[in-house]
């Protein structure tokens, strides 16, 4: 061995330092070293790499196994005077001038750290898993690796890492968070749709030899466990991301790192991804600013007693209109969080081409989704279902009819519990066997135009109809030209996210904070009497109830009593909640007594008005043409309606087969009377719905009785509190409109919000544009006359919060005072005028 390596060899070994030999005039070790990123090679083994007379250069293995040794490598020489007084650093700690001319600076960590960079500084922490070429190694530009100062102590660091980026700070780097993982960690399962961030972007345009590995196993945890994408798209894309490297690496290599990432469960984060960041244009940073915010909102829901009235506003930036539809659409999404697969619900909207349904379907983008546009044959049997809350099924198609081979999807429902497949497979010994699949069961949600559906099918699902009205083409016409100005105000960087955009966060946000509990209904006799109809699908039908009742307890989980059993918490329903979640059900239940959809109901109003409306009563073909005018729809429409009434038993239908091409007529069974009495309880009818509460009251009161001294009651709740939360308030029951009328002051008359057509507000006649509410004037929901929308919105001071912002309403006082309002502040008011308003269907 040269004597002067010899040197330079005892030097290391008194610092501690691991070393290996390297080619000379090369960056890469001449032995493998990687058991050696864990542990110290022995003296003997480093003195018999370097004997004989061959030259070689030296490799320090930073990390733990040279005691915690780091080296911070500055690439750009400008840095290093800026980052250290140069003077005083290099009489404390072992310095290096590399062979490029660069400066190395050696520190020794209180604890072990992991390599990092600072890409703004062009500066490489090296440490754990790292190494550095150090005197009197060869450069491959040919000038020699020198000491600046051959100090033979290090600098002891507390928090290196810590002190680094605190001083990088200090130069004006903005310090990156773990955006990736924590909004992975967040999400759980839920798939990530937004823009890729700025590192993913930079990674994408290909990388030089030196990093292609290391990018390679960064995208495929990205795609894999961020984004979620299939296994077969993920190799798709990293081939196509190979081929933009200079050089590609081998197919070999990437199969072996599609593996490994495949392996890490998880996604890699900022930390590791710091060397392509861009900070100042990451979205992730941004979602996560805004998830905070939304996180606050979603738990001030959470403990507000009215917990639907807080949801309806953001309700409202996602879907126009619908207020009950969406508001059970919401809670029957609540279904996929439910470990009982008894609980999971399939939920069809079934409407017009362009009614709204997949508007009201993005409301299931609140949970963890799996989103699919349509299956092919036997799909299903093989779909990953096992990480998802919910299904949706963007177009039924005819997945629900027995010759698409694929009508396993009705048994998804909680009626099924999902099924099992049986196929044949092969071995590892490439025999032919009989394999199992599971597809378990999962809350699903779909769309279609279609009139009739397989009846199994259909018995399983809820039936939404959404709102087809002219009023609500109005409605959503306002609500798309109000998203399409805060886009513009997105794009113009005025604003971070659109309300639609916010509020679905904070949707998320709810859902995620919910605990799933079981819940224990002590009326389910009471409950399931609201269905009156005799008919066999019916049976079906009562599950429905039952489960709509219990997950409407879930949402309102930290407003009810709660008991512990077998070591876990339930939640009891209360005859209040039941009630307000009958009420949001009460068209899909008309569907389910009546057995006749939405639209085919329609015809009951056009048949009356025709005189058609006796039993035994004929409709021929010029008939039904004439319905079908009235109606404005096709006579293959209206052939389509009747079909069903004949399905229900209300119609029958003969053709005369002695002639040829004859036209089809239907007869009524029963008087239309007969189908209009067939509706579900009529929710609005003050009698019925305090004979409901009362008869809930009764029947938890008796049931309790019998178990109340069995049970261990939580959150404060005893015997006592929990038979008062099952006592039905009939004072909480909205006055009917004359109770409402005779306490209204002279001069004021009823009128309907033109934005819900529901909420009973009152405008007065003699309105004066001079009288505004003035500054000192307490502005609360219980002492307002009414908030109505304002036909041309502007921009202007809220009276309510007093900022600069567009307002969209305006209130009136009983005073007679007006003003006008922004969105958010009308929604705040109106709950506070809950006490005042009537519920019109």
């Amino acid at each position: 061995m040269d004597k002067d390596l010899q040197s330079y060899i005892d030097f290391y070994l008194k610092l501690s330092f691991a070393i290996v030999p390297a080619i000379y005039g090369k960056k890469r070790p001449s032995v493998e070293w990687k058991k050696y990123q864990e542990k110290t090679p022995s003296e003997k083994q480093i003195r018999e790499w370097f004997s004989g007379n061959k030259p070689q250069n030296i490799a320090v293995v930073c990390g733990v196994p040279s005691a915690n040794l780091v080296v911070l490598d500055f690439d750009d020489p400008t840095v290093y005077p800026r980052f250290f007084d140069t003077s005083q650093i290099e009489k404390e700690t072992l310095v290096v001038k590399t062979g490029s001319g660069k400066t190395h600076v050696y520190l020794r960590s209180k604890n072990p750290i992991a390599s990092f960079t600072i890409p703004q500084l062009k500066l490489e922490i090296r440490s754990d898993k790292n190494l550095v070429i150090a005197p009197p190694s060869k450069h491959p530009g040919g000038e020699l690796y020198t000491f600046v100062n051959q100090a033979d102590t290090l600098i002891l660091v507390d928090d290196l890492e810590e002190t680094v980026w605190r001083k990088a700070e200090q130069l004006g780097v903005k310090r990156p968070r773990d955006f990736i993982l924590e909004d992975s960690s967040y999400r759980g399962k839920q798939v990530y749709e937004g823009g890729d961030p700025p590192c993913i972007e930079v990674m994408l345009r290909g990388v030089k030899e030196g990093t292609r590995n290391h990018v390679a196993v960064r995208l495929c945890a990205y795609w894999l466990w961020f984004r979620r994408e299939q296994k077969d798209k993920v190799k798709s894309l990293l081939n196509g991301w190979n081929a933009r490297n200079e050089p590609p690496l081998p197919k070999s290599e990437l199969k072996d790192i599609f593996k490994a990432a495949l392996g890490l469960q998880r996604s890699y984060g900022c930390p590791k991804n710091q060397a392509w960041c861009n900070i100042e244009k990451c979205a992730l940073k941004r979602s996560q600013l805004l998830r905070r915010r939304a996180e606050e909102e979603a738990e001030q829901i959470l403990n507000n007693p009215s917990m639907l009235d807080a949801l309806t506003p953001h309700l409202d930036n996602i879907v126009a209109g619908e207020d009950a539809n969406k508001k059970l659409t919401f809670i029957l999404c609540l279904s996929g969080k439910c470990k009982d697969p008894k609980m999971k619900q399939i939920v069809l909207f079934k409407a017009e081409a362009g009614a709204g349904k997949t508007r009201l379907m993005r409301i299931a983008n609140a949970f963890k989704t799996k989103s699919v546009g349509r299956f092919t044959s036997h799909a299903l049997d093989y779909s990953d279902l096992q990480d998802f809350e919910i299904l949706k099924l963007k177009e039924l198609g005819a997945m629900d009819q027995e010759f698409q081979g694929v009508s396993t999807l009705k048994f998804v429902s909680s009626d099924d519990e999902g099924y099992t497949v049986e196929c044949t497979e092969r071995d590892e010994r490439g025999r032919f066997t009989t394999g199992q699949h599971k597809v378990p069961p999962i809350t699903l949600l779909s769309s279609t135009t279609r009139i009739s559906l397989d009846p199994q099918f259909e018995r399983r699902a809820w039936i939404v109809n959404p709102d087809e009205s002219e009023e609500q083409t109005e409605r959503i016409r306002k609500w798309k030209a109000k998203h399409e100005r805060e886009k513009s105000l997105v794009a113009l960087a005025l604003i971070k996210e659109t309300s639609a955009d916010h509020s679905m966060r904070i949707l998320k946000a709810v859902a995620e904070k919910l605990e799933p509990l079981d819940v224990v209904l002590p009326f389910p006799d009471t409950v399931t009497k609201i269905l009156k109809s005799k008919r066999l699908r019916i049976r079906g039908d009562f599950d429905k109830v039952l489960s709509l009742v219990k997950l409407h307890a879930l949402l309102y989980q930290r407003h009810l009593p709660k008991a512990k059993a077998n070591g876990k918490k339930v939640v009891f329903v209360t005859p209040k909640s039941a009630i307000e979640a009958l009420e949001l059900a009460e068209k899909p239940f008309v569907t389910m007594t009546t057995e006749l959809g939405g639209r085919s109901r329609k015809i009951i109003k056009t048949l009356k008005k025709e005189g058609l409306d006796k039993k035994n009563l004929t409709i021929n073909h010029e008939t039904r043409e004439k319905i079908a005018v009235q109606l404005n729809r096709s006579d293959a429409t209206v052939y389509k309606f009747f079909k069903e009434w004949c399905s229900a038993g209300y119609m029958s239908m003969t053709k005369d087969t002695t002639k040829k091409g004859s036209p089809v007529t239907f007869k009524l069974l029963h008087d239309i009377s007969f189908v209009e009495g067939k509706n579900a309880v009529t929710f609005d009818d003050l009698n019925a719905k305090t004979k409901i509460g009362l008869d809930m009251q009764k029947e938890a009161e008796m049931w309790l009785d019998g178990i109340i001294g069995e049970i261990t009651l939580t959150d404060g709740y005893s015997e006592k509190t929990l038979k008062q939360a099952m006592v039905f308030d009939t004072s909480q029951i909205s006055p009917s409109v004359e109770q409402v009328l005779t306490r209204m002051p002279t001069g004021q008359e009823p009128s309907v919000s033109s934005e819900t057509g529901q909420a009973l507000v009152f405008a007065s006649k003699t309105q004066t544009v001079n009288n505004p509410i003035q500054k000192n004037d307490i502005l609360d929901g219980e002492k307002l006359l009414s908030i109505i929308e304002l036909d041309e919105p502007h921009k202007g001071k809220c009276v309510k919060c007093g900022l600069q912002a567009t307002l969209y309403y305006q209130i009136m006082n009983f005073k007679g005072q007006w003003g006008h309002v922004c969105n958010d502040c009308a929604a705040n008011l109106q709950k506070g005028m809950k006490a005042r308003r009537e519920v019109i269907s």
